[in-house]
């Protein structure tokens, strides 16, 4: 329970820090493509707080977070400056951080917070304590 509830609460607050990016000159004024670009952002928290707390260190999410942030304008499109990629197409629809960023980040949130579920239902006796753990 704990894993899931601090990505929740990572949703929101990872959206909150782009929200400046909807006023850029490329965004102004499109809701939809605002919508679907802070939902994605949110989304693709659960993906950061899975990195951090599988790693327990930032630094396997900020490595992810400046690639996507290079990678992901080069082949999807630029949501900042409304250019086109490498496989062209709307961009904040095509883009990972549109409607399909929404679609490839909600499944794997949605998986991520299942197996989180599944994880705090297992019972304790499924995990052998190291103190009964006997070496061959």
């Amino acid at each position: 329970a704990g894993d899931a509830l601090a990505a929740a609460i990572t949703m929101p607050v990872w959206a909150a820090f782009h929200l400046p990016l909807i006023f850029s000159k490329a965004q102004r004024g499109h809701v939809g493509q605002n919508v679907t670009f802070l939902l994605s952002i949110a989304v693709a928290a659960v993906v950061f707080a899975q990195l951090y707390m599988a790693s327990r260190s930032i630094w396997p999410p900020a490595l992810f977070h400046i690639s996507w942030n290079l990678i992901n304008p080069q082949l999807f499109g630029s949501v900042y400056n409304g250019r086109p990629g490498l496989f062209g197409g709307q961009v904040w629809v095509f883009n990972g951080e549109g409607v399909f960023g929404v679609l490839l980040h909600g499944l794997v949130a949605v998986w991520l917070f299942r197996h989180w579920r599944r994880s705090a239902q297992a019972p304790e006796s499924a995990v052998l304590p190291e103190s009964s753990a006997t070496p061959a």
